[in-house]
């Protein structure tokens, strides 16, 4: 974490919020730790203050050979696991483009949804869920994530489905004061802890209707175990 970001999270969520991302760090030097803020967002939740795309940008699905290239683009910084999972489930990428060089993404999926190699994100299918969202540097402070998630909202609402839901780590301010921003809902958080091969998970409530679960992989079941705990 840089000074200036330091700074920045210092005035924006006190010295509480600094120990609690410090802590959060600290137990990530020695196992696996995480506290899931869970959100959603419906057109009845959608603060419409929201502005439309700036017309000298423009938005699309990517195509499979767009998102190829764009993995090979340093600055999109699109992880090449995320492409390959991406790709292989048919998940969609909504891209925000200026002169076609891409400044903004965002992925998309109605199925369950890697959170690590080990863990998934389970959901109702009603909804969409987004995540590896990203805005390249030059871009950033236009809210273009909101944009994103804003646009792709009208798209899957027209399709039928019911929102959007998303998770976001804790300790990402910056993430959540743009969601909190765009209207998005919390509806429960998820505590993850691995305990040797036991990952422990507790929740605040049963998420309904939004179904959010985080359960092993497959490929994990055969080495790890997981115990799921609701308040």
């Amino acid at each position: 974490m840089s000074i200036d970001q330091l700074k920045r999270d210092f005035h924006s969520v006190g010295i509480m919020g600094i120990l609690v991302d410090l802590f959060i760090r600290l137990a990530n030097s020695v196992t696996f730790f995480k506290v899931l803020h869970c959100l959603a967002i419906e057109e009845t939740t959608l603060h419409h203050e929201i502005k439309e795309l700036h017309p000298k940008y423009t938005e699309r699905f990517l195509t499979q050979e767009e998102v190829e290239n764009f993995l090979q683009v340093e600055a999109t910084r699109m992880p090449e696991y995320v492409v390959e999972l991406g790709l292989d489930k048919q998940d969609e990428c909504l891209g925000l483009l200026d002169n076609e060089r891409l400044i903004n993404y965002c992925w998309y999926s109605d199925l369950p949804t890697r959170l690590n190699k080990n863990l998934e994100v389970h959901f109702n299918p009603q909804y969409k869920y987004a995540y590896r969202s990203y805005t390249i540097i030059p871009f950033r402070g236009q809210r273009l994530q909101g944009l994103n998630l804003y646009h792709a909202l009208q798209i899957y609402r027209k399709q039928g489905y019911r929102g959007i839901v998303a998770y976001v780590d804790s300790n990402n301010f910056n993430s959540r004061r743009s969601l909190d921003h765009l209207g998005f809902q919390l509806f429960e958080r998820i505590f993850i802890l691995k305990l040797f091969d036991t990952y422990l998970i507790y929740k605040t409530s049963d998420s309904m209707p939004f179904q959010f679960s985080i359960q092993l992989t497959d490929l994990a079941r055969k080495k790890y175990k997981i115990r799921t705990f609701t308040k």
